[in-house]
């Protein structure tokens, strides 16, 4: 049957005492406290040495030089302060107990300002330098003295523990034992779990195991078809980079829409030969196949249809996809709700607010499903995708307020998830405090941590910046990915610290992402000094990192490096991160050497991002290759990913052979990434033969439904993929089964 995670897996692809090494760690005593502060300030001072002074005044590189001298004597005397307070989060103090300065303190107390010492002391003595951005004295001193804010955010140092017998970066709160819940508005279980959870697929088809647990008992369908089960939450064996690739590769893979460019994507240069009529009159074609297919026996193939429907009938398709408000099957009354969405219809958006309100269509009607109101929700976002205004965002807003029962932490997620796809201001409160309220649902707090990537406020980048160095793991963890995208000078400091004080190897991973998504010529060197330092396991996430910094960047330097780190990595288990950064950052130098793994490898898997990051280098030569591979190609496995890199590349000649592949493929799961690699083709052929297979009555059950959805990736009206903004950037640790199931939504 169809694999639940169709569309991610969308191709079956020294110690430093800056950056620590990864794996275990006896408990850290007062000497290694020690060595953590010293490597922290080694590091900075050599960031502060690089930087470009040249628009200081004589006077600022002079206070400047002195400060930094301080800072290096301030590093040798090796009296720190101390966190006898907080011993499960790394928490900074101005002074602690004893009198002991911080590193920041210290400087002011160097420049004679001790009275300004004693008055962060005595209101904000934990305050980070995220809290004291209005501070008038703080920036007129840093004005003053050559020190930007950014500088002095990075000079600072929270304590990373509070006693001998607490390993660094670990707590004991670290997501199994909770602090007591808080009273608070949004209050509900400590760790969201529920039944047994669809695991994404790794490249080469295996899966991560992930452990059973109880039927979920919040608001969580059941009867769902067979590839879609309800409950559960992503855990276990997910530490590695693979699966962070499976859960972003849409950032990076964007299908080829029939020549309607929606971004910088490979492809670009495809050649249209076809006119808008010509897509219409398509359009109207399909329409009464994808009508007929609502009634298919199969509810994999029925949900596929009210999505194709909803996108390529528009607002003619309202009416149609009311009446399968009454399917028996929940998940395409679901899938039905969603699609409301993307038709841009005003009685679309109408009915999506009734639902979202009470989970009816009518005042006196019965409750479509028990996911609703949150499906409403995430179709009113995706509605502003394809034409909705923003006067519902009040009425929405309005749905926060006295959440309670069964179903709140579902709409709960509904708002959070609203407020990832179609930010707005009158929300942000509501996803504040739920990331903020410890007796939050875990998936609900992770998601509301997550929603605050796209606000440039004070609070949310300080309450960021405690949410990286705080007790709660998976909170940390989404609190770095949020900072990734957070525009604001301060979040690519509170990312490198955070990477040097954590011990978890996940959540360093994500900062390391994170860092790369900052970008800029900082980031940049903190990357290549981390890939050659941090530890072994954190060569892929440096190296995936370095090719996000350069695909918006370009530095030569990043695409030196993970060429230069691949040649000397020793694990073959992470090639394929080098290969596939190297084509994230479009590499052309590293062509060559992609194109002899593609041919020479005898790792199947390998060979499959060898061929994927060909195709995101954009290099004009690399089709025929592929092409030839395809052919000669012995493995199934990488027979499909060849299959899906030529689906990027969108070149019209390479339709008829992947067809034929499509036919002589006997797995139904191949069949699906064949059929999904056709929708990212973008060509007339590619349509002509998706229309071919849907009605072939030798494919059936989730190869059809999967050319269903490739269908509408091509002929749908607006913009393709919304849902993958979803699993952009987010905590994939942990997910209720029903949000990680959104995965196969091509709305």
């Amino acid at each position: 049957m169809r694999p639940v995670i169709s569309l991610l897996s969308f191709l079956v692809p020294g110690l430093s005492l800056v950056f620590l090494a990864d794996g275990g760690s006896p408990e850290v005593g007062k000497e290694k406290e020690i060595e953590l502060y010293q490597a922290h300030y080694r590091r900075v001072e050599e960031e502060l040495l690089r930087r470009d002074i040249s628009s200081l005044s004589a006077e600022q590189r002079a206070v400047r030089e002195t400060l930094i001298q301080e800072l290096a004597a301030y590093r040798e005397r090796g009296i720190f302060t101390s966190n006898p307070d907080f011993p499960d989060e790394r928490m900074p103090y101005f002074v602690d107990g004893e009198g002991r300065l911080c590193a920041v303190a210290n400087l002011l107390r160097v420049c004679s300002q001790e009275g300004l010492v004693k008055a962060v002391a005595a209101i904000q003595n934990h305050a980070f330098v995220a809290d004291l951005t209005e501070s008038s004295e703080l920036l007129a001193w840093l004005e003053h003295s050559g020190i930007t804010l950014r500088e002095a955010a990075r000079i600072q140092m929270p304590v990373p523990f509070g006693n001998s017998k607490i390993r660094v970066g670990e707590s004991p709160s670290a997501g199994n034992a909770p602090r007591p819940p808080t009273k608070g508005t949004y209050s509900g279980p400590s760790d969201g779990t529920g039944g047994a959870t669809p695991a994404p697929t790794l490249p080469g088809g295996s899966s991560p195991s992930v452990p059973s647990g109880p039927s979920p008992t919040n608001g969580i369908p059941t009867g769902a078809p067979t590839g879609m089960k309800p409950g559960g939450v992503v855990s276990g064996g997910l530490e590695g980079w693979a699966v962070w690739w499976e859960m972003n590769k849409l950032d990076f893979l964007r299908p080829n829409r029939l020549g309607e460019k929606i971004g910088p994507f490979t492809g670009d240069d495809l050649a249209t030969g076809f006119s808008k009529e010509w897509v219409e009159k398509e359009r109207q074609a399909l329409l009464p196949l994808l009508n007929r297919f609502l009634e298919d026996p199969d509810p994999i193939v029925r949900c596929s249809a009210a999505i194709a429907v909803g996108r390529v009938g528009g607002r003619s398709a309202v009416q149609n996809l009311i009446s399968r408000f009454s399917d028996s099957n929940q998940w395409v009354r679901n899938r039905a709700i969603l699609a409301l969405g993307a038709t841009g219809s005003r009685e679309a958006e109408h009915l999506l607010l009734r639902i979202a309100a009470n989970g009816k269509p009518t005042d006196d009607g019965q409750k479509i499903s028990p996911l609703a109101r949150p499906m409403a929700l995430l179709a009113l976002a995706v509605g502003h995708k394809h034409g909705f205004g923003r006067e519902a965002d009040s009425l929405v807003s309005s749905f926060s307020r006295g959440l309670d029962g069964d179903g709140k932490v579902a709409v709960g997620l509904g708002l959070a998830l609203y407020q990832t796809l179609a930010p707005f201001s009158a929300l942000r409160g509501f996803v504040l405090e739920a990331a903020a309220d410890q007796g939050t649902e875990g998936s609900l707090r992770c998601r509301s941590v997550e929603a605050l990537r796209h606000e440039t406020d004070r609070e949310s980048l300080a309450f960021l910046t405690r949410a990286i160095n705080g007790p709660n793991l998976e909170i940390r963890r989404s609190a770095a990915l949020a900072l990734g995208e957070f525009r604001h000078p301060l979040a690519l400091p509170a990312l490198q610290t955070a990477f040097e004080l954590e011990k978890d190897a996940l959540t360093r991973g994500f900062a390391l992402i994170s860092i790369g998504r900052q970008g800029g010529g900082e980031a940049v060197d903190f990357l290549l000094r981390a890939i050659k330092e941090g530890g072994n396991a954190m060569h892929p996430w440096s190296a995936l990192a370095l090719g996000i910094a350069a695909r918006e960047g370009g530095s030569p330097e990043a695409k030196k490096a993970i060429r230069e780190a691949f040649a000397k990595e020793g694990n073959q288990d992470f090639f394929g991160a080098y290969l596939l950064a190297s084509g994230i950052a479009r590499d052309a130098e590293a062509v060559s050497e992609i194109r002899r793994v593609l041919v020479a490898s005898k790792n199947p898997d390998l060979r499959g991002h060898a061929a994927l990051a060909l195709a995101m280098t954009g290099d004009s030569e690399v089709r025929a290759i592929l092409l030839q591979k395809l052919q000669d190609e012995k493995s199934i496995r990488a027979k499909v990913s060849i299959a899906q890199a030529l689906g990027i590349l969108g070149d019209s000649r390479d339709v008829g052979a992947m067809l034929s592949l499509l036919r002589d493929l006997r797995d139904p799961s191949e069949r699906v990434l064949i059929a999904v690699a056709l929708g990212f083709h973008g060509s007339p052929e590619a349509v002509k033969g998706l229309l071919d297979v849907i009605q072939d009555p030798k494919l059936y059950g989730s190869a059809r439904s999967a050319a269903i959805d490739s269908l509408a990736i091509l002929l749908g009206e607006g913009p393709s993929l919304s849902m993958s903004e979803v699993f952009r950037q987010a905590n994939y640790s942990v997910f209720p089964a029903w949000i990680l199931d959104l995965a196969t939504v091509v709305i």
